[in-house]
């Protein structure tokens, strides 16, 4: 990693957001996350959410042709040259732990990875998470703090295990974790991989040492084209999975019985294609309502859209939204309404990464007359070459329920972009305009 002397424009950041600093990575970066904290503690020494871990996917240089034997038939020309075959594509990646005080960037440990990193989560508000690789891995790792009385106090991160889902030339596009009801409970996992297929996994303890593919095994949805995303609604009663064939698609699902009851069995009763998109779905973001069902979307098509479902009844689009850029993810900044539910309004600000187009700050309103809208309230243009990862910091917990103050805090992101390999540190004013 080198620090950046990245030559970027004033214009390339909305009046809102102050750049704060930048580094050169290694490796192309695929995916961050802030380290959370844990929710059973008020005192954090390590302040864990100045921590950030980088992903990084590198694919080396393309295959050489080598001879590689092949057995022919017995009547063939013994002096027949061996046919040749491509090399299959390898890929490499790594872990990066950053600490970030004062606009200043600490990269405290870096772990190679054997395979491409092209996802990874923490489970809310535990310090551990899981990666997805690109050989069919699932790793699981966690963040521990130094011991008290050490000298170096500060954040390390430990390697659990490491399971071989899937065959070894399947990418593990993406996963998400399954919310609980209980903190007891140990959270399951919708993965999505390169041959369209989505998966439920459930795992024995809390140290994943054992994993069982629900549904005896078999996906639970197959695309015609690889499954880039999953999602899980709120209610915990649908899964919603988008592909590159242009089909998003939500089934019903009784995850709150499985979590609830080990001896219950996955059922996954009906499922809903929703209709509307030009390209193929990148991103699902439920909305944090537990009876109705509203989610949004990301496409390659440029696009956002906001779609409402109804018990027998299609998809309904309430609003798109054009951001110029392909909607690689969406993240709520805050994860709950910034504006007075009671008097009907609603607000959430979303960060999205849009690839070509760079990171923006959106905000979702709903007026309490059925009219929803987006708006861009920020963005960032410094990345050139794909931001397919950004995060936000999260919240003080103190700041966590009151959507009055959260709604004028500033706050912090990093942003990335893949083939130049740059790592931007930003804020958002809310209380300015783009």
């Amino acid at each position: 990693m080198a620090s950046s002397d990245h030559i970027y424009k004033v214009d390339d950041y909305s009046k809102n957001i102050q750049r704060r600093c930048s580094e050169i990575l290694d490796l192309p970066p695929s995916c961050i996350e802030f380290v959370p904290r844990e929710k059973s503690s008020t005192t954090d020494p390590t302040d864990s959410d100045n921590y950030f871990i980088v992903g990084t996917y590198h694919l080396q240089a393309s295959a050489s042709i080598e001879p590689i034997e092949v057995p022919t038939d017995e009547d063939n020309d013994d002096d027949e040259e061996p046919s040749s075959l491509p090399k299959p594509q390898e890929r490499n990646g790594s872990l990066n732990l950053f600490n970030l005080r004062e606009n200043k960037l600490t990269l405290v440990e870096r772990i190679p990875y054997p395979a491409g990193i092209l996802d990874f989560h923490f489970i809310p508000h535990r310090q551990i998470f899981a990666v997805a690789s690109s050989t069919g891995c699932i790793s699981f790792y966690r963040t521990t703090s130094s011991p008290a009385g050490e000298k170096d106090l500060g954040k390390t991160i430990k390697h659990m295990t490491t399971h071989q889902i899937f065959p070894p030339d399947i990418l593990v596009l993406s996963l998400t974790w399954v919310p609980t009801t209980k903190e007891s409970q140990i959270p399951m996992l919708v993965t999505t991989i390169n041959t369209g297929e989505v998966h439920l996994i459930k795992f024995s303890n809390w140290e994943f040492e054992g994993y069982e593919i629900l549904n005896d095994e078999m996906p639970i949805y197959r695309h015609d084209a690889e499954a880039w995303i999953a999602a899980v609604c709120p209610s915990l009663k649908h899964v919603y999975t988008g592909g590159d064939d242009i089909q998003l698609q939500i089934m019903e699902a009784n995850l709150k019985e499985i979590n609830e009851d080990p001896a219950v069995e996955a059922e996954f009763t009906s499922s809903v294609k929703v209709r509307g998109h030009d390209a193929g779905i990148t991103a699902i973001l439920p909305l944090p309502f537990l009876e109705n069902r509203m989610f949004l979307t990301g496409s390659y098509d440029d696009t956002i859209r906001l779609y409402t479902i109804s018990p027998g009844r299609p998809a309904r689009l309430l609003y798109d939204f054009k951001l110029g850029g392909g909607v690689w993810r969406l993240k709520f900044l805050e994860e709950h309404s910034l504006a007075k539910e009671a008097e009907g309004a609603l607000k959430w600000r979303i960060l999205a990464s849009c690839m070509h187009a760079g990171a923006k700050i959106l905000e979702l309103d709903f007026d309490g007359d059925q009219s929803w809208k987006i708006t861009e309230v920020g963005y960032v243009k410094e990345h050139k070459s794909m931001n397919y990862a950004s995060d936000v910091q999260p919240l003080m917990p103190s700041c966590g329920n009151d959507g009055q103050l959260d709604s004028v805090k500033e706050r912090l992101v990093v942003s990335t972009s893949f083939y130049d390999k740059l790592l931007v540190v930003w804020t958002y004013d809310p209380q300015f305009s783009i």
